[in-house]
């Protein structure tokens, strides 16, 4: 019996790719010039999770920082959309 797809049968190719290391620094430098202009970085004093200051919240343990962040960050499902075709 044949494979419905033979090229998932052999191992595929490895394929070099060559990067200028200069040229990467360069371009990942722009990105980051151009991402601190408008988003500059938070302050200590910055609100951030939890009703928390950036300082606060890395002031706590790991698993209180954990705690917090997953409760920010948590969806249940009905924070989804029901679909309708």
């Amino acid at each position: 019996m044949g494979a419905l797809v033979p090229e998932l049968l052999r191992a595929p190719k490895a394929e070099a790719i060559r990067v200028n290391v200069k040229e990467a620094k360069r371009f990942v430098q722009e990105k980051l010039a151009k991402m601190a202009d408008k988003y500059p970085p938070l302050s200590e004093d910055d609100e951030f999770l939890g009703g928390l200051t950036v300082k606060e919240y890395f002031s706590l343990p790991e698993e209180e920082r954990e705690r917090i962040w997953e409760k920010a960050h948590s969806m249940s499902i009905d924070d989804f959309e029901e679909y309708e075709p």
